[in-house]
């Protein structure tokens, strides 16, 4: 018999292809799933990383300096797919509140994460399946502890400069230093590079409060690289 793959970590949801505008210069990238990707072959080029795209769309980014921000517009569903799951150690969802179809997300194997980004409140009926649920504190859509209620594990609440992880129990707040913030900086993907560098804290098994910190760390550290690159 056949020997059955088991990934790492596999992503499912969208694909994008993002047009970037850094002040009036213009680039082209892959974005939404492939920001995540990117993140993973830079910290762990070895991690076995299932990509399962559901949505494919277009989006138009642009990036403020001065204020560390990005705005964006982006058409998510330009093409959609049913997903073949994957057996994977660790099972991530992008932004659920935007897919179509999330039939499949109660049967998404491992441990399930999954994130949200700017637009209709997501789905909390959904949060019941999730181990992990990313939300930035400009898309929370209820208070921490509201939140912590609908979902089943861990929520991390982040912004650029903090987080806080709660099961609705146990809570742990994470500032970073004035050293690991980036002033004028690109900071596009920045929420991915997190939530990614998140799942690889999960996936070598660290205590929750050194995931938290290690997602940090080397969210920071890229910024950092990407800005020193432009």
């Amino acid at each position: 018999k056949g020997k059955i793959l088991m990934h790492d970590i596999t992503l499912y949801g969208h694909l994008t292809v993002d047009r970037i505008f850094d002040g009036f210069e213009e680039r082209q990238t892959l974005g939404a799933m492939a920001n995540m990707w990117r993140t993973f072959k830079q910290i762990a080029p070895d991690l076995d990383i299932g990509l399962i795209p559901t949505s494919i769309g277009e989006a138009i980014v642009y990036v403020d300096r001065e204020s560390c921000t990005r705005y964006s517009n982006f058409v998510p569903d330009i093409k959609t797919n049913s997903p073949i799951i994957q057996k994977s150690k660790i099972s991530h969802a992008l932004y659920i509140n935007k897919l179509l179809d999330v039939s499949w997300l109660p049967n998404l194997p491992g441990k399930i994460s999954a994130d949200v980004c700017a637009g209709k409140k997501v789905d909390t009926n959904l949060l019941q399946y999730l181990d992990y649920f990313f939300i930035a504190d400009e898309d929370a859509y209820a208070d921490l502890k509201t939140i912590c209620k609908d979902t089943k594990g861990c929520v991390i609440l982040h912004t650029n400069k903090s987080s806080v992880v709660s099961d609705g129990r146990y809570e742990n707040t994470f500032k970073i230093d004035e050293d690991m913030f980036v002033p004028k900086s690109n900071v596009l993907g920045a929420g991915d590079m997190f939530a990614s560098s998140f799942l690889y804290g999960i996936h070598l098994g660290l205590p929750i409060d050194q995931t938290q910190k290690y997602a940090h760390e080397t969210t920071s550290k890229l910024i950092k690289s990407v800005n020193e690159k432009i």
